[in-house]
């Protein structure tokens, strides 16, 4: 995978979209909840968490806190909103980027039965997920897209600003320069208790658009 072939010095346990085939929001925390403590056996890990991943590991710490005893640092990659709200103000400055005729073929393929036609929906969206020209040879949305919209509907109207991760000065995060999700739209992980940075040239996936400089932010954050 492109997180591998960058960061080759980590050891790295993927638990969610790209083995997870996951039915529910539960199972998916069920998951995430198995990594982490698969990963600290003996010391605190490290979480590199992108985009739901985000919200998925903080799902996990609000509902069982004594997992951030088993957290070293977490780096929250173009992290999604810690509201609802938040979240669908982002989703709306994300759709107002595509063109009206191209929406409308993107519903009807991400709409679909058929799951090559959401990875092509998902294909065809990346380029306003940043403001690029082109999308990126790594880029392989193969997972179910019907299934993982579902399990975000299972979230439903979520608040997870009050998570103890929050405020235990563990967190570091990441955002793309031309991502439709902005720093501003994540002020909790900006404030004193956390800290940021946002990568110039890159948008939703900052590790395919500019990957030595996501390593470099991660290694630093992990340092």
């Amino acid at each position: 995978t492109p997180l591998r072939a960058i960061l080759p010095e980590l050891t790295l346990d993927f638990f969610e979209q790209a083995t997870g085939q996951s039915s529910s929001l539960a199972e998916s925390m069920a998951r995430c909840d198995d990594a982490i403590e698969r990963a600290a056996q003996g010391a605190p890990c490290q979480a590199l968490c992108h985009s739901w991943g985000t919200l998925l590991l903080l799902f996990c710490v609000a509902r069982k806190p004594a997992l951030a005893q088993h957290i070293n640092r977490v780096v929250f990659s173009n992290p999604l909103p810690l509201t609802a709200s938040g979240f669908a103000l982002a989703q709306a400055r994300l759709f107002a980027r595509v063109p009206d005729g191209h929406a409308a073929q993107l519903v009807a393929l991400m709409e679909s039965d058929d799951a090559a036609d959401h990875s092509e929906g998902l294909r065809q969206l990346y380029p306003y997920y940043g403001n690029v020209e082109s999308i990126p040879d790594g880029f392989s949305p193969d997972y179910d897209h019907a299934s993982f919209t579902r399990i975000f509907a299972e979230a439903g109207d979520y608040d997870l600003r009050d998570c103890a991760l929050m405020t235990s000065g563990k967190v570091f995060s990441i955002f793309g320069g031309g991502d439709f999700i902005e720093a501003g739209d994540c002020p909790e992980l900006c404030d004193p208790a956390n800290q940021c940075t946002t990568i110039a040239g890159g948008g939703h996936y900052p590790f395919l658009e500019t990957p030595e400089r996501f390593r470099q932010a991660v290694l630093s954050a992990f340092d």
